[in-house]
């Protein structure tokens, strides 16, 4: 950052927004912003054929409008890139299979990719430009959401609450809106930001999936109400009613982290992806329970008991209420569910999309296992600034098998190649689009920086 930075936080980040450029980011964010797009693209494709996406395209759509961006997944419909993104955005969080920032439990390219891929489109912005405008966006919400990791504890759902404030900087990026432009975009954020974290306690929670859709349709509002002059405060983050104080509470956070070394301290790279589609906190007690249930012997009747070594902040995520999490009624609500996940994957020794069906959920054989699967807590994990996976299965001939995975897969120390990226991709595209078109995206998306046009691109995954 120059020496001549703004004081305020919010200055600081439009600052950095606005003074980047594609030729300052470093080649490996450059690749993991393309790695991510894809990612979240194909995620937006696997959900597009689902129930919930017609509703939600029922609902963008309502009241037509300029067909200035595509619906993903939706045969080339197109609407007003907000109404798009409402759709787009519901469409990246419908699933559980987005990329995840643990420093601070938010799903980044759900909230940021698609209004800025619908922004890109409606602009005809090139790839250079489009990644930009997403590292920028990536790091600011990386940066906000490590300065309160605590927050879904205290009943806010982060990667919609600070991830409007992304958005916004990515989408006003590919406006060209300047430093003061980006810092009242940013203000008139907090007017919008919102989402709960109610749906962990109900059976079968879609709101979810709309309140990130609803963040990135918000951003863009933001963005193109400051490209026309309105004004928000610029304290917004730390000021006395600011974001911080109202969501996080005095004593829940910590600032200090959020402009430092902006620009070198690239946050954005600790984003990882997901391996399965379920909540972030099972993805290694998965790989554990996948590979245990590999293993010679194993059936669930040999098993007596399955103990997950968890942090005591994982409990009422994985665990609790009791009643929801070991005897979910659908699907949907099984992908919170620790138990039914290590039940499942103990069983079939994989995980796949069609694993959380609602048969599956109420099966009788499933829920025998689940009830085999308690949790011993350890603070001394390394939670939420990484995911960890400890677990013990215990068998009825006295054996027991553990299992440790200290970095989950995807995480910057164990990081997905890129070939699996593009597998998974492939896997849930094909849900929507033909293979052949699928297979034209992966080529393209390969050379994005040299992109001319991003509504080009949007034909091939419309």
């Amino acid at each position: 950052m120059p020496a001549s930075t703004p004081g305020s936080l919010s200055e600081q980040l439009a600052c950095f927004a606005a003074e980047l450029r594609y030729e300052d980011i470093p080649r490996e964010v450059v690749e993991r912003v393309r790695l991510h797009t894809l990612d979240i693209i194909g995620v937006c494709l696997l959900g597009a054929p689902m129930d919930f996406a017609r509703i939600l395209g029922e609902i963008a759509g309502a009241s037509g409008g300029a067909p200035e961006s595509t619906l993903i997944g939706s045969g080339g419909r197109k609407l007003p890139a907000p109404l798009a993104t409402l759709y787009n955005g519901g469409l990246a969080h419908g699933n559980e299979f987005d990329d995840t920032y643990s420093a601070g439990r938010w799903h980044g390219s759900a909230a940021v990719a698609p209004p800025a891929l619908a922004t890109a489109e409606w602009l005809h912005a090139d790839g250079k430009a489009f990644i930009t405008a997403m590292a920028g966006g990536l790091e600011t919400g990386c940066r906000l959401t490590r300065a309160a990791p605590a927050l879904l504890a205290l009943g806010f759902h982060s990667t919609c609450t600070a991830g409007i404030f992304a958005a916004a900087l990515a989408v006003g990026k590919l406006l060209g809106l300047d430093r003061e432009a980006l810092a009242n975009a940013l203000g008139i954020c907090g007017s919008f930001a919102s989402g709960t974290a109610e749906f962990l306690s109900d059976p079968e929670p879609w709101s979810k999936r709309i309140q990130v859709g609803h963040a990135g349709q918000s951003a863009i509002v933001a963005a193109r109400a400051a490209a026309n002059g309105f004004k928000g405060p610029r304290s917004i983050f730390e000021g006395r009613h600011g974001y911080f104080r109202a969501y996080a509470r005095e004593g829940n956070y910590d600032l200090s982290g959020i402009g430092a070394a902006l620009g070198s301290d690239w946050q954005a790279l600790f984003l990882y992806p997901k391996r399965y589609p379920c909540d972030h906190i099972a993805q290694g007690y998965v790989d554990c329970a996948v590979s245990i249930g590999l293993e010679a012997g194993v059936t669930p009747a040999s098993i007596a008991r399955v103990e997950c070594v968890v942090h005591p902040l994982v409990v009422p995520v994985m665990f609790e209420p009791h009643e929801v999490r070991y005897r979910p009624t659908n699907g949907w609500s099984a992908r919170w569910s620790m138990p039914f996940n290590m039940a499942v994957a103990l069983t079939d020794h994989a995980l796949t999309i069609d694993s959380w069906t609602d048969a599956r959920a109420t099966d009788p054989d499933t829920r025998a296992l689940m009830a085999k699967v308690g949790f011993t807590t350890d603070p001394g994990m390394a939670f939420p600034g990484d995911y960890p996976a400890r677990m013990r299965v215990h068998f009825k001939d006295g054996r027991v098998v553990e299992r440790d995975i200290p970095k989950v897969a995807g995480s910057a120390e164990n990081p997905m190649p890129a070939e699996e990226y593009e597998k998974k991709f492939l896997a849930n595209a094909v849900r929507a689009i033909d293979a052949d078109r699928a297979g034209k995206l992966v080529v393209r998306m390969r050379e994005l920086p040299a992109v001319k046009d991003m509504a080009d691109l949007a034909a091939l995954y419309g």
